[in-house]
């Protein structure tokens, strides 16, 4: 053995020196092994997003057709009602026109049946004196 009783501490500096290159070498190799795999997740991730994002754009028309779709039926619908409300106020303007016609009718009957009564009994009247 050597006489420098600092040689088992300078050999065992030395092999802790090349371990700790290795391990300095490895932890290189795995920080770039890290950052390739980093690159390929962000890419990825691009892809992803760029899927969603034409998915995204695809919902989206295929929503505002659907409520284009359903506006023009409401629409229709709509204008169904009102030519049906149309139709119906017209049947309830003749009702009411018919019902006041009627009323009219009655009254103007019922003068007259007034009158034929005054007549007849004039009449009578007319009649008792002679």
């Amino acid at each position: 053995m050597s006489d420098d009783p600092n040689s088992p501490i300078l050999l065992a500096i030395a092999g802790l020196s090349a371990k700790l290159d290795q391990v300095h070498t490895e932890v290189g190799q795995v920080r770039e092994e890290l950052r390739a795999g980093l690159g390929q997740v962000r890419q990825e991730v691009g892809q992803v997003r760029d899927e969603l994002r034409a998915e995204l754009a695809q919902v989206r028309s295929d929503v505002m057709e659907r409520i284009d779709r359903l506006r023009d039926r409401m629409a229709t619908h709509q204008e169904a009602d009102l030519v049906n409300f149309g139709a119906a106020e017209r049947a309830e303007r003749i009702a009411t026109t018919a019902r006041a016609d009627v009323a009219t009718m009655g009254e103007q009957i019922n003068a007259l049946v007034r009158m034929v009564r005054n007549l007849s009994q004039r009449l009578e009247a007319v009649e008792d004196r002679q």
